[in-house]
């Protein structure tokens, strides 16, 4: 088994190199990633560097059960190559696939008024505003809701591990007592139940934002 070393910059580039390649296809966003390698933080926060693995973990779990892309010579030099990506060499091969694919659409859809084309540009550009956008914006809603409960509960977890400190020394002649606050604390503060919703939303969230990027 060897080990593949991806940067930020790298997944960022898959991608545009995809969306340039394929227009008609809908990626999930990484337009926000946070480069890991610019942060003048020793060492950089665990929640940050979490954040961040989730979504380009998700973003390669999109791209690996994609029924097309999963096959893409890119993306599967991207997961098994430990060559160091070449941008130049990537582009030139993603401009002459979409050269490819515009001419083989070319020679396959008959050619349609300018008046019919623009109606079916406004008629997109309509669903995209009236379903598309706000399902988005009720997305991000929910994930940075999901982002802040785990915040508060991370918070709420130290400072009961702060009270169950102050408390042994107090009930030392009663270890129950004190375990008993402990498996409250776990409880009230366990936020794994949350990690899979916010997974979720993030995907949905990317996808929706990848359509009105595409847009």
């Amino acid at each position: 088994m060897k080990t593949v070393k991806r940067s930020v910059c790298d997944f960022l580039l898959l991608r545009n190199e995809l969306q340039y390649e394929m227009p008609h296809v809908f990626l999930p966003t990484l337009s926000d990633m946070i480069d890991l390698s610019r942060i003048r933080l020793d060492p950089v926060p665990f929640l940050l560097v979490n954040t961040v693995l989730q979504r380009l973990q998700s973003f390669m779990s999109w791209l690996q059960h994609h029924p097309v892309l999963c096959y893409h010579d890119l993306v599967l030099s991207f997961v098994r190559s430990s060559a160091k990506l070449e941008p130049s060499v990537i582009r030139s091969h993603s401009f002459s696939r979409r050269r490819l694919i515009l001419e083989k659409l070319s020679d396959s859809v008959p050619v349609l008024s300018s008046m019919m084309n623009m109606r079916e540009q406004e008629y997109f550009f309509k669903y995209i505003q009236d379903a598309v956008n706000p399902l988005r914006v009720d997305y991000l809603k929910a994930l940075n809701a999901g982002r802040r409960m785990t915040s508060i509960r991370q918070d709420l977890q130290v400072e009961q591990s702060n009270i169950v400190s102050t408390l042994e020394p107090v009930f030392e002649s009663n270890p129950d007592i004190v375990e008993t606050i402990k498996v409250c604390a776990n409880a009230m503060c366990n936020h794994a139940s949350l990690l899979p919703f916010l997974k979720a939303c993030q995907v949905r969230y990317d996808l929706m934002e990848g359509i009105v990027v595409s847009k």
